[in-house]
Protein backbone atom coordinates (compact mmCIF):
# COMPACT_ATOMS: atom_id res chain seq x y z
CA UNK A 1 0.00 0.00 0.00
CA UNK A 2 1.29 3.17 -0.61
CA UNK A 3 1.09 5.91 1.26
CA UNK A 4 0.38 9.25 0.20
CA UNK A 5 -1.09 11.50 2.56
CA UNK A 6 -0.99 11.97 6.51
CA UNK A 7 -4.29 10.80 8.29
CA UNK A 8 -5.13 13.33 10.90
CA UNK A 9 -7.90 15.58 12.02
CA UNK A 10 -9.01 19.01 11.39
CA UNK A 11 -7.50 21.64 13.44
CA UNK A 12 -8.97 25.17 13.84
CA UNK A 13 -7.90 27.91 12.00
CA UNK A 14 -7.01 29.89 15.43
CA UNK A 15 -5.11 26.69 16.56
CA UNK A 16 -2.25 26.83 13.61
CA UNK A 17 1.46 27.65 14.11
CA UNK A 18 2.99 25.38 12.26
CA UNK A 19 5.59 26.43 9.78
CA UNK A 20 6.04 25.54 6.49
CA UNK A 21 9.38 24.76 4.87
CA UNK A 22 9.48 28.20 3.26
CA UNK A 23 8.62 29.49 6.21
CA UNK A 24 11.95 27.84 8.13
CA UNK A 25 13.78 29.34 5.34
CA UNK A 26 13.06 32.78 5.53
CA UNK A 27 13.04 32.79 9.33
CA UNK A 28 17.06 31.27 9.37
CA UNK A 29 17.84 34.66 6.74
CA UNK A 30 15.78 36.53 9.10
CA UNK A 31 16.16 35.62 12.28
CA UNK A 32 17.80 33.12 15.06
CA UNK A 33 15.27 30.67 16.13
CA UNK A 34 13.64 31.01 19.54
CA UNK A 35 12.17 28.11 21.63
CA UNK A 36 9.85 29.63 24.29
CA UNK A 37 9.09 27.33 27.67
CA UNK A 38 5.27 27.94 26.86
CA UNK A 39 3.40 27.13 23.83
CA UNK A 40 2.33 30.67 22.96
CA UNK A 41 2.45 31.24 19.07
CA UNK A 42 5.87 33.82 18.35
CA UNK A 43 5.56 33.96 14.84
CA UNK A 44 2.79 35.31 12.49
CA UNK A 45 2.39 36.00 8.87
CA UNK A 46 2.62 39.28 7.64
CA UNK A 47 2.21 40.47 3.54
CA UNK A 48 3.75 41.18 0.80
CA UNK A 49 2.92 44.18 -1.76
CA UNK A 50 4.58 45.11 -4.86
CA UNK A 51 4.17 48.04 -7.19
CA UNK A 52 1.45 48.74 -10.13
CA UNK A 53 1.38 46.55 -13.20
CA UNK A 54 -0.15 47.13 -16.25
CA UNK A 55 -2.93 44.68 -16.44
CA UNK A 56 -3.27 44.03 -20.06
CA UNK A 57 -0.67 44.16 -22.93
CA UNK A 58 1.77 46.14 -23.72
CA UNK A 59 1.99 49.05 -22.42
CA UNK A 60 4.10 52.53 -24.25
CA UNK A 61 4.04 54.82 -20.66
CA UNK A 62 7.56 55.45 -18.93
CA UNK A 63 7.69 55.53 -15.52
CA UNK A 64 10.02 58.04 -15.22
CA UNK A 65 10.37 58.00 -11.16
CA UNK A 66 9.15 56.53 -8.54
CA UNK A 67 8.87 57.64 -5.00
CA UNK A 68 8.23 54.60 -2.00
CA UNK A 69 7.32 55.68 1.13
CA UNK A 70 6.84 53.73 4.06
CA UNK A 71 5.15 55.15 7.05
CA UNK A 72 5.45 53.16 10.18
CA UNK A 73 4.92 55.22 13.50
CA UNK A 74 4.03 51.84 15.21
CA UNK A 75 4.29 48.15 15.26
CA UNK A 76 0.53 46.37 14.86
CA UNK A 77 -0.51 44.29 17.66
CA UNK A 78 -0.64 40.77 17.39
CA UNK A 79 -4.25 40.78 18.84
CA UNK A 80 -6.76 43.08 18.50
CA UNK A 81 -10.16 43.20 21.02
CA UNK A 82 -12.03 45.33 18.48
CA UNK A 83 -12.57 46.38 15.10
CA UNK A 84 -11.79 50.04 15.42
CA UNK A 85 -8.57 48.54 17.54
CA UNK A 86 -7.24 47.20 14.36
CA UNK A 87 -8.33 49.97 11.91
CA UNK A 88 -6.43 52.26 14.19
CA UNK A 89 -3.31 50.70 13.08
CA UNK A 90 -1.90 53.56 10.81
CA UNK A 91 1.10 51.44 8.72
CA UNK A 92 1.27 51.84 5.22
CA UNK A 93 2.97 52.30 2.03
CA UNK A 94 2.58 54.71 -0.88
CA UNK A 95 4.11 54.40 -4.48
CA UNK A 96 3.98 57.58 -6.39
CA UNK A 97 4.43 57.78 -10.02
CA UNK A 98 5.59 60.10 -12.80
CA UNK A 99 5.01 58.40 -16.23
CA UNK A 100 5.32 60.05 -19.51
CA UNK A 101 3.69 58.86 -22.41
CA UNK A 102 6.30 59.60 -25.49
CA UNK A 103 3.74 58.82 -28.23
CA UNK A 104 1.81 60.95 -30.49
CA UNK A 105 -1.85 59.21 -29.03
CA UNK A 106 -3.57 59.30 -25.60
CA UNK A 107 -2.69 56.02 -23.27
CA UNK A 108 -4.97 54.93 -20.92
CA UNK A 109 -3.97 51.88 -18.92
CA UNK A 110 -5.88 49.64 -16.37
CA UNK A 111 -3.50 49.59 -13.73
CA UNK A 112 -3.34 47.21 -10.59
CA UNK A 113 -1.46 46.96 -7.50
CA UNK A 114 -1.52 44.07 -5.78
CA UNK A 115 -1.06 44.54 -1.79
CA UNK A 116 -0.85 41.05 -0.09
CA UNK A 117 -3.47 38.80 1.76
CA UNK A 118 -5.26 40.23 5.43
CA UNK A 119 -2.37 38.96 8.13
CA UNK A 120 -2.58 36.35 10.37
CA UNK A 121 -3.28 38.59 13.27
CA UNK A 122 -5.38 41.25 11.22
CA UNK A 123 -8.78 39.40 11.22
CA UNK A 124 -11.67 41.16 12.79
CA UNK A 125 -15.30 40.13 13.99
CA UNK A 126 -18.19 41.69 14.30
CA UNK A 127 -19.31 41.43 18.02
CA UNK A 128 -23.12 40.95 17.38
CA UNK A 129 -22.82 38.71 14.19
CA UNK A 130 -19.71 37.08 15.23
CA UNK A 131 -18.90 37.14 11.50
CA UNK A 132 -15.74 38.35 9.96
CA UNK A 133 -14.83 41.64 8.70
CA UNK A 134 -12.74 42.09 5.74
CA UNK A 135 -11.54 44.99 3.51
CA UNK A 136 -12.30 47.30 6.15
CA UNK A 137 -8.57 48.75 6.34
CA UNK A 138 -8.76 48.90 2.58
CA UNK A 139 -11.42 52.09 3.12
CA UNK A 140 -8.71 53.93 4.16
CA UNK A 141 -6.14 54.65 1.44
CA UNK A 142 -6.98 55.31 -2.20
CA UNK A 143 -5.29 55.92 -5.18
CA UNK A 144 -4.73 59.13 -6.22
CA UNK A 145 -3.97 60.72 -10.00
CA UNK A 146 -2.00 64.44 -10.16
CA UNK A 147 -3.48 65.31 -6.49
CA UNK A 148 -6.86 64.17 -7.17
CA UNK A 149 -8.30 60.88 -5.82
CA UNK A 150 -9.55 58.52 -8.21
CA UNK A 151 -12.38 55.80 -8.25
CA UNK A 152 -10.15 52.09 -7.13
CA UNK A 153 -11.94 48.50 -7.63
CA UNK A 154 -10.91 46.34 -4.39
CA UNK A 155 -10.01 42.71 -6.30
CA UNK A 156 -9.36 39.11 -5.35
CA UNK A 157 -7.32 36.43 -6.38
CA UNK A 158 -6.31 32.98 -4.99
CA UNK A 159 -2.69 33.53 -2.91
CA UNK A 160 -0.31 31.34 -3.53
CA UNK A 161 2.92 31.50 -0.65
CA UNK A 162 4.78 33.64 -3.11
CA UNK A 163 4.02 36.03 -5.46
CA UNK A 164 4.59 35.55 -9.47
CA UNK A 165 3.62 38.40 -11.87
CA UNK A 166 2.40 36.51 -15.02
CA UNK A 167 0.85 33.81 -12.96
CA UNK A 168 -1.14 36.01 -10.61
CA UNK A 169 -2.03 38.45 -12.90
CA UNK A 170 -3.38 35.95 -15.17
CA UNK A 171 -5.79 35.04 -12.58
CA UNK A 172 -7.46 38.34 -12.91
CA UNK A 173 -10.44 37.95 -15.00
CA UNK A 174 -13.61 39.82 -15.56
CA UNK A 175 -15.93 37.31 -15.43
CA UNK A 176 -15.95 33.56 -14.52
CA UNK A 177 -12.88 31.94 -15.51
CA UNK A 178 -13.22 29.60 -18.49
CA UNK A 179 -11.92 25.91 -16.91
CA UNK A 180 -11.69 22.83 -19.17
CA UNK A 181 -13.89 21.06 -16.76
CA UNK A 182 -16.12 24.27 -14.31
CA UNK A 183 -18.58 25.90 -15.02
CA UNK A 184 -21.44 27.85 -13.22
CA UNK A 185 -23.55 25.44 -14.78
CA UNK A 186 -21.97 22.04 -13.92
CA UNK A 187 -24.65 19.68 -11.94
CA UNK A 188 -23.55 18.98 -8.44
CA UNK A 189 -25.28 16.25 -6.08
CA UNK A 190 -24.19 15.85 -2.62
CA UNK A 191 -24.84 12.88 -0.93
CA UNK A 192 -25.45 12.99 2.82
CA UNK A 193 -25.06 9.54 4.50
CA UNK A 194 -25.20 9.05 8.75
CA UNK A 195 -22.62 6.95 10.61
CA UNK A 196 -24.07 3.91 13.03
CA UNK A 197 -23.42 0.93 14.75
CA UNK A 198 -20.22 1.27 15.90
CA UNK A 199 -19.17 -0.38 19.42
CA UNK A 200 -17.20 3.05 20.08
CA UNK A 201 -15.92 1.16 23.65
CA UNK A 202 -13.90 -0.72 21.71
CA UNK A 203 -13.48 1.76 19.28
CA UNK A 204 -12.58 5.19 19.51
CA UNK A 205 -11.04 6.11 16.75
CA UNK A 206 -12.86 4.18 14.01
CA UNK A 207 -12.63 5.70 10.38
CA UNK A 208 -15.01 5.08 7.38
CA UNK A 209 -13.68 5.10 4.14
CA UNK A 210 -14.54 4.32 0.31
CA UNK A 211 -12.69 3.67 -2.82
CA UNK A 212 -12.71 5.44 -6.09
CA UNK A 213 -11.04 3.47 -9.00
CA UNK A 214 -12.29 5.75 -12.59
CA UNK A 215 -14.13 8.80 -13.31
CA UNK A 216 -13.13 8.92 -16.53
CA UNK A 217 -12.60 13.11 -16.10
CA UNK A 218 -15.85 13.62 -15.97
CA UNK A 219 -16.68 13.37 -12.22
CA UNK A 220 -14.66 14.91 -9.20
CA UNK A 221 -15.69 14.42 -5.86
CA UNK A 222 -15.53 16.48 -3.20
CA UNK A 223 -15.30 15.27 0.64
CA UNK A 224 -14.81 18.05 3.19
CA UNK A 225 -15.08 15.42 6.40
CA UNK A 226 -12.20 13.66 4.83
CA UNK A 227 -9.45 12.75 7.30
CA UNK A 228 -6.84 11.10 4.65
CA UNK A 229 -6.34 9.30 1.72
CA UNK A 230 -3.90 6.49 0.16
CA UNK A 231 -3.11 5.21 -2.93
CA UNK A 232 -4.64 1.24 -2.85
CA UNK A 233 -3.17 -0.13 -6.56
CA UNK A 234 -5.24 1.02 -9.01
CA UNK A 235 -7.73 2.85 -6.86
CA UNK A 236 -7.69 5.81 -4.52
CA UNK A 237 -9.47 4.97 -0.63
CA UNK A 238 -10.94 7.84 1.31
CA UNK A 239 -11.23 8.36 4.77
CA UNK A 240 -12.81 10.48 7.66
CA UNK A 241 -13.08 9.68 11.60
CA UNK A 242 -15.98 8.72 12.28
CA UNK A 243 -18.55 8.25 15.74
CA UNK A 244 -22.12 7.20 16.03
CA UNK A 245 -24.52 9.85 14.26
CA UNK A 246 -21.26 11.70 12.34
CA UNK A 247 -22.11 12.97 8.75
CA UNK A 248 -20.38 12.98 5.94
CA UNK A 249 -21.21 14.78 3.12
CA UNK A 250 -19.95 13.82 -0.56
CA UNK A 251 -20.46 15.74 -3.54
CA UNK A 252 -20.26 14.42 -6.49
CA UNK A 253 -19.12 17.21 -9.30
CA UNK A 254 -20.16 16.70 -12.96
CA UNK A 255 -21.62 12.91 -14.61
CA UNK A 256 -22.88 10.96 -12.11
CA UNK A 257 -20.93 8.09 -11.09
CA UNK A 258 -22.95 4.75 -11.86
CA UNK A 259 -22.19 3.39 -8.83
CA UNK A 260 -22.87 5.05 -5.25
CA UNK A 261 -19.46 4.88 -2.99
CA UNK A 262 -19.14 1.46 -1.38
CA UNK A 263 -18.40 2.34 2.37
CA UNK A 264 -17.09 0.52 5.62
CA UNK A 265 -15.57 1.15 8.52
CA UNK A 266 -12.41 0.30 9.89
CA UNK A 267 -11.08 0.12 13.72
CA UNK A 268 -8.41 3.48 13.39
CA UNK A 269 -6.94 5.78 10.59
CA UNK A 270 -4.69 3.19 9.07
CA UNK A 271 -7.73 1.62 7.35
CA UNK A 272 -6.73 -2.19 8.13
CA UNK A 273 -8.83 -3.91 10.37
CA UNK A 274 -12.31 -3.59 9.22
CA UNK A 275 -14.96 -3.64 11.93
CA UNK A 276 -19.05 -3.72 12.07
CA UNK A 277 -20.83 -0.63 11.32
CA UNK A 278 -22.76 0.92 8.60
CA UNK A 279 -22.93 4.36 6.79
CA UNK A 280 -26.77 5.18 5.52
CA UNK A 281 -27.27 7.66 3.16
CA UNK A 282 -30.24 9.61 4.34
CA UNK A 283 -30.47 12.63 1.75
CA UNK A 284 -29.54 13.50 -1.49
CA UNK A 285 -29.69 17.09 -3.04
CA UNK A 286 -29.13 18.62 -6.58
CA UNK A 287 -27.22 22.47 -6.89
CA UNK A 288 -25.06 23.88 -9.86
CA UNK A 289 -21.64 24.27 -9.11
CA UNK A 290 -22.26 27.95 -9.21
CA UNK A 291 -24.55 27.19 -6.38
CA UNK A 292 -21.89 25.15 -4.79
CA UNK A 293 -19.13 27.32 -5.02
CA UNK A 294 -20.89 30.11 -2.87
CA UNK A 295 -21.37 27.48 0.22
CA UNK A 296 -19.81 30.37 2.22
CA UNK A 297 -19.84 33.41 0.42
CA UNK A 298 -21.27 35.95 1.82
CA UNK A 299 -22.55 39.20 -0.61
CA UNK A 300 -21.71 41.52 2.50
CA UNK A 301 -17.95 41.00 1.76
CA UNK A 302 -16.19 43.31 -0.61
CA UNK A 303 -15.22 40.29 -2.52
CA UNK A 304 -16.95 40.06 -5.85
CA UNK A 305 -18.99 37.03 -6.86
CA UNK A 306 -16.78 36.12 -9.73
CA UNK A 307 -13.82 36.72 -8.14
CA UNK A 308 -14.75 34.21 -5.60
CA UNK A 309 -15.78 31.53 -7.73
CA UNK A 310 -12.98 32.28 -9.72
CA UNK A 311 -10.47 31.52 -6.31
CA UNK A 312 -12.44 27.98 -5.53
CA UNK A 313 -11.74 27.08 -9.21
CA UNK A 314 -8.62 27.71 -9.24
CA UNK A 315 -7.47 25.61 -5.47
CA UNK A 316 -9.44 22.94 -6.61
CA UNK A 317 -7.73 22.43 -9.71
CA UNK A 318 -4.34 23.01 -7.56
CA UNK A 319 -5.03 20.37 -5.20
CA UNK A 320 -7.31 17.80 -7.12
CA UNK A 321 -5.42 14.24 -6.36
CA UNK A 322 -6.06 10.98 -8.61
CA UNK A 323 -9.18 10.24 -9.80
CA UNK A 324 -10.83 13.30 -9.55
CA UNK A 325 -10.79 13.76 -6.00
CA UNK A 326 -10.33 17.31 -4.59
CA UNK A 327 -7.99 17.60 -1.22
CA UNK A 328 -10.56 19.44 1.30
CA UNK A 329 -8.17 22.08 2.48
CA UNK A 330 -10.81 24.29 3.16
CA UNK A 331 -14.44 24.46 5.05
CA UNK A 332 -16.99 24.52 3.04
CA UNK A 333 -14.76 26.34 0.28
CA UNK A 334 -14.61 29.31 2.40
CA UNK A 335 -11.22 30.22 0.61
CA UNK A 336 -11.37 33.86 2.38
CA UNK A 337 -8.05 33.73 4.09
CA UNK A 338 -6.48 32.70 0.79
CA UNK A 339 -7.01 35.98 -1.40
CA UNK A 340 -4.39 38.21 -2.86
CA UNK A 341 -5.84 42.19 -2.49
CA UNK A 342 -5.39 44.40 -5.34
CA UNK A 343 -6.24 47.63 -6.66
CA UNK A 344 -7.90 48.27 -10.28
CA UNK A 345 -7.60 51.42 -11.69
CA UNK A 346 -7.11 53.53 -14.65
CA UNK A 347 -5.30 56.16 -15.52
CA UNK A 348 -5.14 58.12 -19.17
CA UNK A 349 -1.72 59.82 -20.26
CA UNK A 350 -2.38 62.46 -23.14
CA UNK A 351 0.28 62.76 -26.18
CA UNK A 352 3.87 63.71 -24.83
CA UNK A 353 2.00 64.39 -21.23
CA UNK A 354 3.11 63.62 -17.34
CA UNK A 355 0.98 62.80 -14.90
CA UNK A 356 1.53 61.53 -11.29
CA UNK A 357 -0.07 58.59 -9.79
CA UNK A 358 0.20 57.73 -6.29
CA UNK A 359 -1.36 54.27 -4.59
CA UNK A 360 -1.60 54.09 -0.58
CA UNK A 361 -2.25 50.80 0.95
CA UNK A 362 -1.97 49.22 4.50
CA UNK A 363 0.99 47.68 5.54
CA UNK A 364 1.68 44.44 7.60
CA UNK A 365 4.91 43.25 8.10
CA UNK A 366 5.97 39.14 9.79
CA UNK A 367 6.63 39.16 13.28
CA UNK A 368 8.99 37.12 14.97
CA UNK A 369 9.71 36.46 18.61
CA UNK A 370 8.36 37.63 21.92
CA UNK A 371 11.24 38.92 24.27
CA UNK A 372 13.05 40.83 21.08
CA UNK A 373 10.18 41.19 18.17
CA UNK A 374 11.88 42.05 14.90
CA UNK A 375 9.12 43.02 12.12
CA UNK A 376 9.69 41.85 8.49
CA UNK A 377 8.70 43.73 5.49
CA UNK A 378 8.53 42.93 1.81
CA UNK A 379 8.07 44.69 -1.09
CA UNK A 380 8.16 43.10 -4.18
CA UNK A 381 10.58 45.50 -7.07
CA UNK A 382 11.06 42.95 -9.58
CA UNK A 383 7.58 43.33 -10.95
CA UNK A 384 8.50 46.48 -12.03
CA UNK A 385 10.84 45.27 -14.93
CA UNK A 386 7.00 44.77 -17.12
CA UNK A 387 7.30 48.21 -17.47
CA UNK A 388 8.63 49.77 -21.65
CA UNK A 389 11.23 52.02 -19.19
CA UNK A 390 12.09 52.94 -15.35
CA UNK A 391 14.02 55.34 -14.40
CA UNK A 392 14.81 56.53 -11.23
CA UNK A 393 13.99 55.25 -7.63
CA UNK A 394 13.62 56.87 -4.67
CA UNK A 395 12.63 55.00 -1.19
CA UNK A 396 11.94 56.21 2.39
CA UNK A 397 11.50 54.67 5.36
CA UNK A 398 9.39 57.05 8.37
CA UNK A 399 9.62 55.35 11.25
CA UNK A 400 11.41 55.62 14.89
CA UNK A 401 12.28 52.23 15.13
CA UNK A 402 15.46 50.85 14.21
CA UNK A 403 16.80 49.42 10.82
CA UNK A 404 17.96 46.31 12.00
CA UNK A 405 18.62 44.83 7.97
CA UNK A 406 18.01 45.78 4.47
CA UNK A 407 18.39 43.86 1.49
CA UNK A 408 19.10 46.70 -0.33
CA UNK A 409 22.91 48.30 0.48
CA UNK A 410 23.31 52.23 1.12
CA UNK A 411 19.79 52.83 2.74
CA UNK A 412 20.92 56.41 4.70
CA UNK A 413 19.49 57.45 8.23
CA UNK A 414 18.26 60.56 8.99
CA UNK A 415 18.08 61.11 12.82
CA UNK A 416 16.62 64.58 12.94
CA UNK A 417 13.66 63.44 10.17
CA UNK A 418 13.47 60.12 11.64
CA UNK A 419 13.57 58.34 8.50
CA UNK A 420 16.19 56.20 6.26
CA UNK A 421 16.24 57.04 2.71
CA UNK A 422 18.02 55.43 -0.34
CA UNK A 423 18.27 56.77 -3.91
CA UNK A 424 18.89 54.66 -6.86
CA UNK A 425 19.04 54.83 -10.78
CA UNK A 426 17.77 52.04 -12.15
CA UNK A 427 15.46 49.28 -10.65
CA UNK A 428 18.10 47.13 -8.46
CA UNK A 429 18.14 43.62 -9.17
CA UNK A 430 16.58 41.78 -5.79
CA UNK A 431 13.86 42.83 -4.02
CA UNK A 432 13.49 44.90 -0.96
CA UNK A 433 12.82 43.41 2.23
CA UNK A 434 13.77 44.88 5.83
CA UNK A 435 13.92 44.32 9.43
CA UNK A 436 12.81 46.79 11.94
CA UNK A 437 13.08 46.74 15.44
CA UNK A 438 12.68 48.75 18.60
CA UNK A 439 16.59 48.77 19.50
CA UNK A 440 19.21 47.77 18.22
CA UNK A 441 19.91 45.54 21.06
CA UNK A 442 20.04 41.54 19.85
CA UNK A 443 21.07 43.44 16.50
CA UNK A 444 20.58 40.51 13.60
CA UNK A 445 23.48 39.38 11.51
CA UNK A 446 24.26 40.32 7.73
CA UNK A 447 22.38 37.27 5.93
CA UNK A 448 25.17 35.96 4.08
CA UNK A 449 27.44 35.54 7.34
CA UNK A 450 27.75 36.48 10.50
CA UNK A 451 30.51 37.83 12.60
CA UNK A 452 31.60 34.64 13.99
CA UNK A 453 32.13 33.65 10.11
CA UNK A 454 28.87 31.33 10.22
CA UNK A 455 27.91 31.16 6.74
CA UNK A 456 23.64 31.62 6.96
CA UNK A 457 23.45 29.66 3.20
CA UNK A 458 25.18 26.67 5.69
CA UNK A 459 22.27 27.26 8.12
CA UNK A 460 19.42 27.34 5.70
CA UNK A 461 21.04 24.02 4.23
CA UNK A 462 20.85 22.16 7.12
CA UNK A 463 17.65 23.47 8.13
CA UNK A 464 16.40 22.17 4.57
CA UNK A 465 18.08 18.76 5.57
CA UNK A 466 16.05 18.75 8.44
CA UNK A 467 12.97 19.19 6.69
CA UNK A 468 13.79 16.72 4.21
CA UNK A 469 12.97 13.79 7.01
CA UNK A 470 10.67 15.21 8.66
CA UNK A 471 8.95 18.11 6.91
CA UNK A 472 6.72 16.49 4.53
CA UNK A 473 4.49 15.29 7.31
CA UNK A 474 4.82 19.13 8.53
CA UNK A 475 3.50 20.34 5.29
CA UNK A 476 0.51 18.27 5.58
CA UNK A 477 -0.90 18.73 9.00
CA UNK A 478 -0.38 22.94 8.88
CA UNK A 479 -1.93 22.89 5.20
CA UNK A 480 -4.41 20.81 6.29
CA UNK A 481 -5.42 22.42 9.61
CA UNK A 482 -5.42 25.80 8.34
CA UNK A 483 -9.25 26.01 9.20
Amino acid sequence: MEQTKNRKKKMKKTGTALLLAAGWAGLCLAAPLEVSANSAQSDWEGTRANGAVVKEGECPLIVEQELLTFDIPEFPETHYQTREQFLAYSGNVSAEYTFYNPEDYSVTATLVFPFGKVPEYGFQYDTETLQPVYGADTEKYGVMVNGEEVEKRLRHTYAADDFETERDMAKLQDGYVEDAFYTPELPVIKYTYEAGGIDESRYDAASAGFRLSSGGGKTKVYMETSSGYNRVGNELELSSWVSNGTLLEVYMIGEQPEELPQWYICENGAMEERIDGEIILIDRSEMTFGEFVKMSYDPKLPVSETDWYNAVVYEMNLYERDFGFIDSFFDRLDVSDTLMRWYEYEITVGPGERITNKVTAPLYPAVHGEADPTYDYTYLLSPAQTWKEFQDLEIVIHTPFVLRECSLEGMEKNEAEENYTLKLDSLPGGELEFTLAESEEGRLLTRTENETGISWTAVVAAAAAILAAGGAAGYIVSRKGRK
